[in-house]
């Protein structure tokens, strides 16, 4: 699971620790959790310009992350991690 790969982590990883994703737009944090690659980020917030709709909902539509990725990305930009 996501939070123990950072969880056991250091610096060298290049994984954030949990409290480095607090705060940072949610497409910054499903890329730093490995959802997603910046150009699927790239290409969802141009979907998201032309057509409107929240994020992590246009990149569930485009087939990029599944709603529960969403969701755990949503708990750690909230700083919640369980």
């Amino acid at each position: 699971m996501f939070w123990n790969r950072i969880g056991n982590s250091d610096e060298a990883s290049g994984q954030p620790p949990p409290d480095g994703l607090r705060g940072r737009p949610l497409g910054r944090v499903l890329t730093k959790m490995g959802n997603v690659t910046r150009v699927q980020v790239v290409e969802a917030l141009a979907y998201q310009k032309e057509h409107g709709g929240l994020i992590g909902e246009v990149m569930v539509k485009l087939g990029f992350v599944q709603p529960a990725d969403v969701l755990a990305a949503l708990s750690a930009q909230r700083g919640r991690y369980s």
